[in-house]
């Protein structure tokens, strides 16, 4: 009995991850059902079956392939395969997959499905970085926040690319900060497979991984700085980056099958500059036959460059700008997490800054953290909280860290009871938000968060369905629809028709508040939506004009 008991106790964290981590998948799986495809799905379904199913990867450019492969798979194992519909676009060409056979809610759960792996693998990730460093207590603790957090719960159960950036940053940091302590040759492959893998999740990786690199080896230098300064130690650390820097370019290069195209045909630009600088015979003899590697990475990064140069239709606070704001993502933080996380983050970061640690690696995730919000600060693209999921394994540490900090720093019966009631009311905030993770504000934000934000934090055409099966239940036959989606509305949606901005209608009228708030549709301002369809629908009934009937009828 002893012996059995002895087990437990050495045994109780893993048996609380892997329960943690369960109900954190079961919250996921059921949300399924709820809700048709959101605004990017099919496109990265498109994406993933056409590298699947043929030897292309020209639908869309800009999505590495690593999430979009993980989406594709079960669909591609339960039958469905590529259409090609040429000219018409990656969301048409998502949308046949999905209707092929007639299972589409079968289809949009096989490809969510695909995205559990990543959730799984970060949660995992998290708790042996923090163990590493700190108690079994916070480890344990900051995957039950981690595991609940509606941002990650609602990115988790998309078929989309952003919970598998975020397992494979928070991969890449454990990497990182394992080989600044103990740098060997094979901990840099392992490094650099995890930042190729980064970089086939999600092309901002591109800006992530530069920044965590630079600030955990300057860290790692002003905490060792007897060690740290040595040549051997400078050498040594050269070489393991030469090694990490080539195994992530071989994995991207994979990613892409081993892809070459000509510099000539990939970039007549650049054959003109070297023909300027070399003259046309040198040049073409040098580097006709050069061939780039990747084309499609490449040609990607550069059309997102691009599109944040351009911005996109930003709504914040009432106003619609084609700039991103410095504000956003820091009002996003605000009022999408929790509060009682918000709290105890707070109490993390000053213990990040005030309190005394251990191990050099225990003050990293609250600094980290900030460098990754600094890093999206300047994008012109406001169009979600999703952009910044890698840093949310962070957040966790960091508010599982203030929570023992306040109960070390006041003692007694009364801090654990504040502590308590703290994760207390985050579980209850959880649970309260199920289904409607992605539409989840706390109560900073009140009754009417679309005030604040819409597309992307409380809009992703994720409601369809459910005003779909309203319309039936009330068998309305007919409805002007605005819809903020990419969705098939003519298969899959209720009979409607388009609804203009500016040009008032009678009847039945759906409208998305994706599409509500950055168009003009002042002229619904002075009616009442009936109800309110999800979170993210309005549906308004407006009434017919009073007829208006000649005197001389009337005698």
């Amino acid at each position: 009995m002893y012996g059995a008991l002895k087990r437990l106790r050495a045994h109780w964290p893993l048996a609380a991850v892997v329960l943690l981590v369960a109900i954190g998948v079961a919250r996921i799986a059921s949300t399924y059902g709820v809700f048709w495809q959101t605004y990017d799905e099919s496109a990265h379904l498109a994406g993933g079956m056409e590298w699947l199913d043929t030897p292309n990867h020209t639908l869309d450019d800009r999505p590495p392939p690593l999430a979009e492969i993980a989406v594709a798979v079960g669909p591609y194992l339960d039958g469905r395969r590529s259409t090609p519909f040429q000219g018409l676009g990656v969301w048409r060409e998502g949308n046949e997959i999905l209707a092929q056979g007639g299972h589409y809610e079968r289809t949009v759960a096989l490809a969510r499905a695909g995205v559990l792996p990543f959730f799984i693998l970060s949660a995992f990730l998290l708790w042996l970085w923090t163990r590493s460093f700190s108690s079994e207590f916070v480890a344990v603790l900051a995957v039950a926040i981690y595991t609940s957090l509606p941002i990650v719960l609602a990115h988790a159960g998309l078929a989309t690319t952003d919970m598998a950036l975020a397992a494979m940053i928070t991969a890449y940091l454990v990497a990182l900060v394992g080989t600044a302590d103990a740098p060997s040759t094979w901990r840099a492959v392992v490094l650099g497979a995890c930042a190729g893998l980064a970089l086939l999740a999600k092309l901002s990786a591109l800006v992530f991984l530069p920044a965590c690199t630079v600030l955990v080896l300057a860290y790692f230098v002003l905490t060792h700085r007897q060690s740290a300064w040595t040549a051997s130690w400078l050498l040594r650390g050269v070489q393991l980056a030469c090694v990490a820097l080539g195994i992530a370019v071989l994995v991207v290069w994979a990613g892409y099958r081993f892809s070459t195209t000509p510099l000539a045909a990939f970039s007549p630009r650049a054959m003109g500059v070297l023909q300027q600088l070399f003259g046309a015979d040198l040049a073409n003899a040098a580097f006709a036959r050069m061939r780039v590697p990747a084309p499609a990475f490449i040609a990607g990064l550069r059309e997102l460059i691009a599109d944040n140069a351009a911005g996109r239709n930003n709504y914040f606070f009432g106003a619609v700008s084609h700039h991103g704001r410095l504000s956003y993502f820091p009002v996003a933080i605000l009022v999408k997490t929790p509060i009682a996380v918000l709290l105890l983050t707070a109490a993390g970061l000053a213990a990040a800054v005030g309190g005394k640690v251990r191990n050099w690696q225990a003050r990293l995730p609250a600094l980290l953290s900030v460098a990754l919000l600094v890093c999206v600060l300047p994008s012109n693209i406001n169009i979600g909280l999703r952009h910044l999921l890698p840093m949310f394994p962070l957040v966790a540490i960091v508010a599982a860290a203030g929570a023992q900090w306040l109960m070390e720093r006041r003692g007694g019966t009364r801090s654990m009871v504040a502590v308590g009631a703290l994760v207390a009311w985050f579980a209850a905030s959880s649970a309260r938000a199920h289904p409607d993770y992605l539409a989840y504000f706390n109560e900073i934000a009140g009754s009417h968060p679309e005030r604040i934000i819409v597309k992307g934090d409380l809009d992703w055409g994720q409601d369809l369905k459910r005003l779909t099966e309203l319309l039936r239940r009330a068998r309305i036959d007919s409805v002007a629809l605005a819809y903020y989606g990419t969705a098939d509305v003519a298969s899959l949606g209720p009979p409607s028709y388009v609804l203009g901005e500016k040009r008032p209608v009678t009847g039945w009228v759906a409208i998305s508040l994706g599409a509500r708030f950055p168009s003009d549709y002042s002229w619904l301002d002075r009616y009442t939506p009936v109800t309110t369809v999800g979170k993210s629908i309005w549906l308004y009934h407006v009434p017919e004009p009073p007829r208006v009937v000649a005197a001389g009828l009337l005698r």
